[in-house]
């Protein structure tokens, strides 16, 4: 099994700026990261224990309902964009 343990995004001066980079938090799979990231890094989980892992972290999944998790993202890119100079 695998999973993510952390991505870099990089620099937002790259293209796309931080137009890009909310278009990509907005457009996401966070199950599997975000969209235009430079850098990512990923654990695999083997043995006896795996099963038990696999169920635990589909519990964890499932804390949030959709709606949750969206507004989670909003709140996310709402954060960011308040850090954004005007334009």
């Amino acid at each position: 099994h695998a999973i993510m343990l952390w991505q870099y995004y990089g620099t937002t001066k790259k293209e796309g700026g931080l137009d890009g980079l909310i278009e990509n938090l907005k457009n996401s799979d966070m199950q599997w990261g975000l969209q235009g990231i430079d850098l990512t890094r990923f654990a695999v989980i083997e043995g006896d224990k795996c099963n038990l892992f696999v169920r635990m972290a589909k519990r964890a999944a499932n804390i949030f309902s959709s709606k949750e998790r969206e507004a989670i993202r909003f709140g996310a890119v709402k954060e960011i964009m308040a850090l954004v100079p005007y334009r």
